[in-house]
């Protein structure tokens, strides 16, 4: 053995055509019988050399290729995935544009149930009434149901639009239903006092139910506001949207009440003097005495009979009514009092005004 060491790469590193017998090897590359000769690997420049490189080049384009379209597949994939996601700031545009448009579509409902509410031309006429509100309803459900099919808006906002929508069918339900009733109750062969009791009696409910659906779109808006406002960091005001805002200020349903009065716009100091005699509203017929006793008429509601007074600067009547017998208590708040007419609103809902004028005596 060499007492220097051989070097890696070193000519001495290739294995010698001699096997350890002296014999022949197999693994010559010169002519057969030379050994002397050590094994030379193909040269780079010749024929085999030229295939083994083009193989080398053709597998390493074929890897980037392959790794390059692994790549934009993985991203299309993943592009896909987020698209059904959108980022928060594409969500946050898009859900307050929509709570925008929101707010205008359920306010232009709201105006339009409350002009329809005070609509002569109807007012004499529940059936033609009910079939205007149903148009608008209708009108409000197909906006809500444009709103909610919106990309990009929040849930909680598709959500609520939705819930709204229900509830406005609820509500013409509830109305409809009442009407086919009280249609039912004036065919029959009752007498009128007993057809008056049965229509109170029937309106009752539907009214409580009217309000707990008002009640529960209020809390549904008020809930919706604040879980997005503490999701965008801005504010989604509930005010904004007015059958929310009179829901609070004591306002059950728009399409059968006037809008609350407000109790400062009420007359202060009033002397009860000034209120006896004849009064009328068109048909409504009222007539307060001296001696406290009161009567009034309406040719679709009948007649009541009862007592009148001033109570904390405010009109209160205690009458029955003379076909049912069923006794009620009202109060009015008084506006514009003169010696010939003064205007006196109803404090509770349905908040009924009414346009006084003094009648001369008979």
């Amino acid at each position: 053995m060499s007492d220097n060491p051989r070097m890696p790469g070193h000519p001495s590193d290739i294995p010698s055509s001699r096997s350890s017998g002296g014999s022949t090897g197999s693994s010559v590359s010169g002519p057969p019988g030379d050994h002397n000769q050590y094994y030379q690997p193909p040269s780079p420049h010749g024929p085999s050399g030229n295939t083994q490189t083009r193989n080398i080049i053709i597998g390493a384009i074929a890897t980037v290729i392959a790794s390059t379209s692994v790549y934009y597949l993985t991203q299309y994939i993943n592009n896909k995935k987020t698209d059904s996601i959108p980022n928060p700031i594409v969500m946050k545009e898009a859900t307050t544009n929509a709570w925008k448009r929101y707010v205008t579509m359920d306010n232009i409902y709201y105006k339009s149930t409350v002009l329809l509410a005070n609509d002569e031309s109807v007012a004499n006429d529940p059936y033609k009434r009910v079939a205007e509100i149903t148009k608008e309803a209708d009108i409000f459900k197909r906006d809500a149901e444009e709103i909610a099919k919106e990309k990009n808006v929040d849930p909680a906002l598709k959500t609520m639009l939705t819930r709204r929508v229900e509830r406005q069918t609820e509500y013409i339900d509830l109305v409809n239903a009442f009407m086919t009733n009280a249609k039912n109750i004036l065919a029959s062969k009752t007498d009128e006092a007993t057809q008056k009791k049965k229509l109170l009696e029937a309106f009752a409910p539907v009214l409580s139910s009217i309000n707990l659906l008002y009640k529960k779109a209020a809390t549904e808006i008020e809930e919706l506001s604040k879980t997005l406002s503490a999701t965008y960091a801005i504010t989604f005001d509930p005010n904004e949207v007015l059958i929310y805002a009179a829901y609070k200020k004591g306002v059950s349903d728009p399409g059968l009440t006037n809008g609350p009065p407000n109790p400062a716009d009420f007359s202060t100091h009033i002397n009860s003097k000034d209120l006896i005699g004849n009064w009328a509203d068109k048909d409504d017929k009222i007539s307060l005495q001296k001696n406290g006793s009161m009567n009034s008429s309406n040719p679709k509601l009948g007649e009541s009979t009862g007592t009148w007074k001033i109570e904390n600067d405010r009109l209160r009547i205690d009458a029955e009514d003379k076909l049912t017998k069923i006794k009620y208590t009202l109060i009015f708040g008084l506006q514009d009092i003169t010696p010939n007419s003064f205007t006196m609103v109803l404090t509770t809902t349905p908040f009924e005004v009414y346009h006084a004028v003094r009648q001369k005596e008979n």
